[in-house]
């Protein structure tokens, strides 16, 4: 037994959910405090930045695309692209021609479509939020708040 409490906490031991938790709403605040600073656009030049370094033609090595770095899913849900089934960004699926974008060059071709795009993926026309952007629901309680 510890001097501090009634059990042994080994240093091997796996990190808790708890211990999750806590990290992530740290990182909702942080994003937070950093939303709180500006407004929407603002909020997606500091994603832009972060994310491809302001390269609208960016792709990495996991297949993400874009200034937002984009993946099939994501633009699926946006209603840009038909996945191909596989967890992959493998862009082996097909393009939808929403907003001109029939292939992977237009989409990395047009800044302007993939601010459509991440915009669309952040508010669905369905009204049902993404769960994978955190910062999403900060920015949502943020104006709701304004």
């Amino acid at each position: 037994m510890s001097v501090a409490g009634s059990r042994d906490v080994g240093v091997n031991r796996h990190l808790c959910p708890k211990v999750w938790r806590t990290a992530l709403v740290t990182l909702a605040v942080m994003s937070g405090i950093v939303l709180a600073a500006g407004n929407y656009a603002d909020y997606l030049g500091h994603l832009a930045r972060v994310e491809s370094g302001n390269n609208p033609g960016a792709r990495n090595d996991y297949g993400y695309l874009g200034l937002y770095q984009m993946g099939e899913q994501a633009l699926a849900e946006a209603g840009y692209y038909r996945p191909d089934g596989t967890a992959r960004n493998d862009w082996r699926g097909s393009w939808t021609g929403k907003d001109g974008v029939r292939n992977t060059a237009d989409f990395l071709s047009r800044p302007s479509v993939q601010t459509q795009a991440v915009t669309a993926y952040r508010v669905p026309p369905s009204g049902r939020r993404s769960r994978t952007w955190i910062s999403t629901a900060i920015w949502d309680k943020r104006s709701a708040a304004s």
